[in-house]
């Protein structure tokens, strides 16, 4: 039996033909990208218990406590920011549909509450910082102190490139009780695979005694410089076809969602993610979902412990680098070691150069090269 979704049930909120028959009157609100896609998430119950965007109490019980108000545990507010001049058309009660710039209806909200929050405030409780360098900080304060809250039902996905690899935490659970997986270790990655994260792919599932990993990369919009879904499915697909995994126990699949670099809250709300997909555990790196320098090496650990069994349990990694002398990778503790690092294979792959092969397999490197000598981008501008 797979691990049970977050809460009890996994919720489903899809558009039924009831909500299309009078769907071109309602009022329409155009949100961006990374709304809509937190609005697919909802849909598709992967951020379940949650059916929609936070309300205030929801919200401030997230910050104060890890909790939702029901006490489930859940670490990261999700919120729908809207501009001041959008909640004077709309009152609670409302059922609207959001849309992309284009128009294109992909929800509908049933608004429960429209709110305004001190920015300042928001951005210390759930970011730790008020710093304008923090990316998503700065997002945050680019936009208005007016919030609408409510339940959200899925009209239809955003159409993305890449669509083939996402699964739905109902589509996961089948393909993994179809495998006979009941065990099944999740990794999180924004870059491509390089050494460091096949090693510890592969002790994870070693240590769990798991039946599987699924290898899970977020596709959605990053940070410039960043790279785009295309060339991270790739590395892995092309590992996978040249069995550097061991066969059958890996399933690779997509998450459409961005990174918030929320720190240790974010780290907890991707795995809750994972467990509602059907995984155990969850492989946690020293840095996941951290930007720069805001947040201490030891948070991650600390928060997961501190709130006890949340039905997905964290595998934790330190730092792994590559000892030349011993021709192994080592957990750091001290000695000479070869650091592998993502901002690394970004900025020698943009320049058209090669990495050594402990660091990223020449194929990987080879197939990335040949994809941007083609004209193909490989990085967000």
């Amino acid at each position: 039996m797979l691990v049970e979704p977050h809460g009890g049930s996994l919720v489903h909120r899809e558009a039924g033909s009831a909500d299309l028959e009078d769907i071109e009157y309602l009022p329409q609100l155009n949100i961006p990208e990374r709304e809509l896609m937190d609005c697919e998430q909802f849909g598709y119950g992967t951020y379940s218990p949650l059916t929609g965007f936070m309300n205030r109490e929801t919200f401030e019980s997230v910050l104060d406590t890890y909790r939702l108000p029901s006490g489930v545990v859940w670490t990261l507010p999700i919120l729908l920011q809207v501009n001041s001049e959008d909640i004077k058309s709309f009152a609670i009660g409302n059922r609207i549909a959001l849309t992309d710039e284009e128009g294109v209806v992909h929800s509908l909200l049933d608004i429960s509450e429209i709110y305004r929050y001190d920015l300042e405030s928001l951005a210390a409780r759930m970011y730790g910082t008020t710093s304008r360098n923090h990316p998503g900080v700065a997002r945050l304060m680019r936009r208005s102190n007016c919030f609408l809250a409510g339940d959200v039902t899925l009209v239809q996905p955003m159409a993305i490139p890449s669509r083939h690899y996402l699964l739905t935490p109902t589509q996961t659970r089948f393909i993994f009780t179809r495998l006979g997986w009941s065990q099944v270790v999740a990794f999180h990655s924004r870059n491509p695979a390089h050494r460091g994260h096949e090693l510890i792919q592969l002790q994870a599932l070693e240590r769990t005694g798991a039946d599987g990993i699924y290898i899970n990369p977020v596709i959605g919009p990053k940070k410039p410089g960043d790279f785009l879904p295309e060339p991270i499915l790739l590395s892995y697909q092309t590992l996978l076809e040249f069995g550097y995994y061991p066969k059958g126990r890996v399933v690779l699949g997509s998450f459409f969602t961005y990174s918030r670099y929320a720190g240790p809250r974010e780290a907890v709300f991707t795995a809750l993610c994972r467990k509602n997909m059907g995984c155990s555990h969850f492989i946690v790196g020293r840095d996941h979902t951290g930007v720069g320098n805001f947040y201490p090496s030891n948070g991650n650990r600390e928060l997961f412990e501190s709130l006890g069994d949340i039905g997905v349990e964290p595998v934790f990694f330190d730092t792994v680098g590559y000892n030349s002398k011993t021709g192994k990778y080592e957990v750091d503790q001290g000695q000479p070691l070869e650091m592998i690092s993502g901002t690394e294979v970004r900025e020698t792959l943009r320049a058209g150069k090669h990495l050594p092969n402990w660091f990223i397999r020449d194929l990987v490197q080879e197939v990335l090269l040949a994809e941007m000598k083609s004209g193909k981008p490989l990085f967000c501008e």
